[in-house]
């Protein structure tokens, strides 16, 4: 592939495709920054936080379920994401 190849994108272009493809690959259980995350990509996701910060950070959800696991946390907070981009109407979280 050669420059003449490659597309050329303003910022808001590109931010425009890269929603599209994230919405795309989002379900009704994984929100946009949990499939970001899957690709290692943008933040990095909760992949970032220790699991001390992150159930600090998630706290109101964590501290009523003492004994979930990471991952049982990291589905309901991604759950919780999405029941903001529902009632936002928004097209994601």
């Amino acid at each position: 592939m050669d420059a003449s190849d490659t597309d050329h994108l303003s910022r808001p272009q590109a931010i425009d495709r890269i929603r599209e493809q994230l919405k795309a690959l989002a379900d009704d259980e994984h929100c946009a920054c949990a499939v970001a995350a899957g690709f290692g990509i943008f933040c990095g996701g909760f992949r970032a936080l220790s699991d001390d910060e992150f159930r600090r950070r998630f706290a109101w959800i964590a501290t009523k379920r003492p004994q979930a696991s990471r991952e049982q946390l990291k589905a309901l907070v991604s759950l919780y994401h999405l029941g903001r981009q529902e009632v936002r109407n928004a097209a994601l979280c």
